[in-house]
């Protein structure tokens, strides 16, 4: 199967120069558009990211060892900056967790406060509809001894007919 330039670059883990007579994408992608050569430079990310950074030459100067230099240090300033913002990334999500728990701690309390259960139930639908971000929730009590449900149900949020949660 084809290869591409940055195919390769990514498994051999080295900058790959291409040209239009070596790499089938230059030549047919970017040859209309002046573009000499290319130089693909694989991208050092973490865990299942993966990337090329690739700089494209239409003048009329040569590939030389400067280049493929600078060329480097740019990478190498790319790979900090895609790390930091992955990084970033992550901690929000967990930022955002830790605030979850938080919110769970609140139902604890309420369960173990001398409120009526129609409190506590309210108070469980209202941290869960914020909690997940959902639209609606409806809780309904269930009896297990007469085996039904108990009506009217907790319902919070926005519902587009609210008479019929309650059949």
């Amino acid at each position: 199967p084809y290869q591409t330039g940055a195919d390769l670059a990514m498994r051999t883990r080295d900058p790959l120069i291409l040209t239009s007579s070596q790499d089938e994408a230059v030549r047919l992608a970017l040859a209309k558009f002046g573009v000499r050569f290319a130089v693909a430079f694989p991208l050092s990310l973490p865990g299942e990211f993966y990337g090329v950074m690739s700089l494209y030459f239409c003048g009329e100067q040569e590939v030389s060892d400067a280049l493929l230099e600078l060329g480097g240090i740019f990478v190498r300033q790319m790979d900090v900056a895609i790390k930091n913002s992955l990084l970033l990334k992550d901690r929000a999500a967990m930022a955002g967790l830790a605030w979850n728990l938080s919110g769970f701690q609140s139902v604890i309390q309420s369960l173990a406060s001398n409120r009526s259960l129609p409190q506590v139930l309210n108070e469980v639908a209202s941290t869960i509809l914020y909690m997940l971000d959902a639209d609606c929730v409806t809780l309904y009590q269930y009896f297990e001894a007469e085996k039904e449900f108990g009506y009217p149900p907790i319902m919070k949020g926005s519902f587009r007919h609210p008479r019929s949660m309650h059949t």
